[in-house]
């Protein structure tokens, strides 16, 4: 790749990443086509003309939920990092409060949800916050008696 190119891909990266401005301003300003913007952004990146470091977080585990969730043809996954606490039991609290957050926003009103055992989901349903307005039906999977809660989802 020649310096001329380079430098141009350089700026482009410059213009959209540093300035925020859109690819279809920059194609405007440039006198080049829209798309062309958008493959040279591809290409700085491609020759690490331009980085994207994301901080504060392991982006690992953003590649192991996306690797799971594409293999198991999963809707969602989120995976938590043990190593970001201190017991196992700190472990399983993180996990129940996270859970408990999605069940919270992934049921729906006359969902019926199945739930197994565990001392991880016990301490789930226990921070599980309610939602008013909503019915739905609870359901153990190892046996037993299914529950109708009325203002839990």
């Amino acid at each position: 790749m020649n310096d001329e190119r380079k430098r141009l891909l350089a700026k482009v990266a410059y213009l959209h990443f540093i300035q925020g401005k859109s690819q279809t301003k920059i194609a405007a300003d440039l006198g080049i086509y829209r798309t062309t913007i958008s493959r040279m952004i591809t290409k700085a990146k491609e020759k690490q003309i331009v980085t994207i470091k994301i901080n504060d977080y392991d982006t690992e585990i953003f590649y192991l939920e996306d690797f799971i969730q594409t293999k198991y043809n999963l809707k969602r996954v989120e995976v938590i990092d043990d190593r970001d606490f201190e017991t196992k039991e700190a472990v399983k609290e993180a996990i129940a409060k996270r859970s408990a957050e999605l069940v919270r926003h992934l049921i729906q009103e006359n969902d019926n949800v199945g739930i197994s055992w565990g001392s991880t989901l016990s301490k789930m349903v226990n921070v599980l916050e309610p939602k008013t307005g909503k019915e739905g039906t609870i359901c153990p999977l190892a046996g037993g008696q299914a529950i109708s809660i009325q203002n839990f989802m």
